[in-house]
């Protein structure tokens, strides 16, 4: 029961401050133009963003060149080469 007490007091304790902060933090970037208004705007977004890029990190050196997959793959089928090849090029 105390861990449930804790859980919900913590929700609601989360949920009034994040209100708190960010219904005039909205209202400012809804309403007015100031000089730092792009450069905060990117900086609140990174949290949304910033999963995608871990997940693609953590893809490309699973499947690189040397990651731990091909590597094993090369050493289970004798391979010369890595069987996949995930490194982007752009231009």
């Amino acid at each position: 029961m105390r861990t449930l007490w804790f859980t919900l007091w913590q929700a609601l304790a989360s949920t009034a401050l994040t209100l708190i902060a960010g219904l005039p933090a909205a209202f400012v970037f809804a309403r007015y133009e100031f000089p730092a208004k792009s450069l905060l705007r990117s900086l609140t977004t990174i949290p949304f963003v910033l999963p995608t890029v871990v997940v693609a990190a953590a893809f490309s050196s699973l499947v690189g060149p040397t990651g731990p997959l091909n590597l094993a793959l090369m050493r289970l089928f004798r391979l010369d080469q890595p069987p996949f090849n995930c490194s982007a090029r752009f231009g």
